[in-house]
């Protein structure tokens, strides 16, 4: 920074100075820092953005290596899926041919059952009907027993002339006994094979039953086989389907992955080359703001010189402040420059406490009020330390915080922390002012192109910080 000139106060006039041209030097220098400031802004918002691309693009290039990952795990899968639906097709149609020769069986049995069932039902009319000829054989053998007893009679009525014809008559006796016998023998066995033949018949209607139900079983079998078979040709066609898509993929992921390193490269190289004209842009900013404390220094009367002097005797009457308080024990030394902060918990954005922030207060309010009428234009009047800390503002901006960061960051900006370059440059400053151009962030997306005039607040010997005055362009 540049210090006023030895032997030279502000406004004194030197004889062998232009000081209208040092004036219209200052001038310029301060438009030209106030059109740097704009266009640093600029670059500002043009290297948020391409940071928030650079973001964009690696979170996209993440996203497409994901695709990658995932896909290939699609391929692995579809490739799996595949291999077990070719074995599955393959099982399945072997288990619908075993299951359509057992149908076939199974029908061929059904057949022969019924066809059992139709031979029972002949025998039994053959039973039946051999049962009246049985009968039949019966009522025969009864008669003729009857006149074989009768022959036997008449016989014994002839005497000995009879006596060959009664050995007849026993003979046909006999025989119409044993036919009876046998006869009877017969019925017992037929009626025994008719009980034989009515289970039988039962048996054959329930095995026709079962295996009834047996084809049907087999018939819906063989249909579930048959849908099985083309639900999984179907899944075996998907599969070769999907494969094939995610080879597309494959490859169009592979396609975009080289254009996407050179976006992030390009994208790289720019927000490089926005880095480096920010600063050379801040370069221009300080030696703008040089030339203005030197021309000022030399007399020359800028628009900036009642708010400098304004601001020097400000920052005067703060450290007269300061020395007292500590002088009488009000505050001591080591509170007032402790570089302590304590955060107030629920605010946003982050307020803090320090030891000496209710100190200033009390005592700072009055002169800071003050300042706010010196001219229209000044926005703002605030004392803040080396480290950018800013305990007491004007009551306009000390609002309490609401619910809203974006309204509080414009109304509740007391007991706030500016460590900002701005800010950092207006504490730590040690020459006899120093005058900034910047954007002030108002909050809500609002920026406003504020001068910054910074005064060394000096206390014993040993410096606390300085005096901000913001005023518009």
């Amino acid at each position: 920074m540049v210090a006023l000139p030895e032997g030279l106060e502000l406004g004194a006039q030197a004889t062998d100075i232009d000081t209208a041209a040092v004036t219209r030097l200052a001038t310029l220098a301060s438009r030209t820092g106030y059109d740097v400031v704009d266009l640093a802004g600029f670059f500002d918002e043009v290297d948020g953005l391409a940071q928030n691309q650079m973001v964009s693009l690696r979170d996209a290039r993440n996203g497409a290596q994901n695709i990658e990952t995932a896909n290939q795990g699609v391929i692995e899968t579809v490739v799996s899926v595949t291999q077990a639906a070719t074995e599955t097709l393959e099982k399945v149609k072997a288990s619908s041919a075993s299951i359509e020769a057992s149908l076939d069986t199974t029908k061929n049995m059904a057949a022969w059952v019924a066809g059992i069932e139709d031979r029972v039902a002949e025998l039994d009319a053959t039973l039946k009907s051999i049962v009246q000829s049985n009968g039949q054989i019966t009522t025969i053998a009864k008669q003729v027993n009857i006149l074989a007893i009768n022959a036997t009679i008449e016989a014994a009525r002839a005497g000995d002339a009879g006596k060959g014809f009664a050995v007849v008559a026993d003979a046909i006796k006999d025989l119409s006994r044993q036919t009876a016998q046998a006869a009877a023998g017969i019925g017992d066995n037929i009626t025994n094979l008719g009980d034989w033949t009515t289970a039988m018949r039962v048996d054959a209607q329930t095995t026709a039953e079962q295996t009834a139900h047996l084809v049907d079983a087999a018939d819906s079998t063989h249909a579930a086989l048959r849908d099985i078979t083309h639900s999984t040709e179907r899944t075996h066609q998907d599969a070769t389907n999907i494969s094939a898509r995610a080879r597309d993929v494959e490859a169009a992921t592979a396609a975009f992955a080289a254009p996407f390193k050179l976006i992030e490269a390009s994208a790289t190289t720019v927000g490089d080359g926005i880095t480096k004209a920010r600063g050379r842009l801040e370069g221009m900013v300080d030696s703008c703001e040089k030339i203005v404390q030197a021309t000022t220094g030399l007399g020359a009367e800028t628009p900036d010189s009642a708010f400098i002097a304004a601001g020097m005797d400000m920052a005067e009457q703060i450290a007269d402040l300061f020395e007292q308080a500590v002088k009488v024990g009000t505050i001591s030394q080591n509170d007032l420059f402790s570089r302590q902060l304590t955060p107030i918990s629920n605010t946003a954005p982050q307020q803090h406490m320090a030891p000496f922030t209710d100190f200033t207060d009390q005592v700072l309010p009055p002169i800071l009020e003050a300042a706010l009428q010196i001219d229209a234009r000044v926005a703002f009047c605030a004392a803040v330390t080396r480290s950018g800390y800013l305990p007491t503002h004007n009551k306009k901006f000390s609002h309490p915080q609401g619910n809203d960061p974006e309204w509080n960051a414009g109304n509740c900006r007391n007991r706030r922390l500016f460590d900002d370059r701005v800010g950092l440059k207006a504490g730590q400053n040690q020459d006899p002012f120093l005058l900034q151009v910047y954007r002030r962030d108002m909050g809500n997306g609002e920026f406003i192109l504020m001068k910054d005039l910074a005064v060394p607040i000096t206390v014993q010997g040993k410096h606390w910080g300085g005096l901000r005055m913001g005023y518009k362009l």
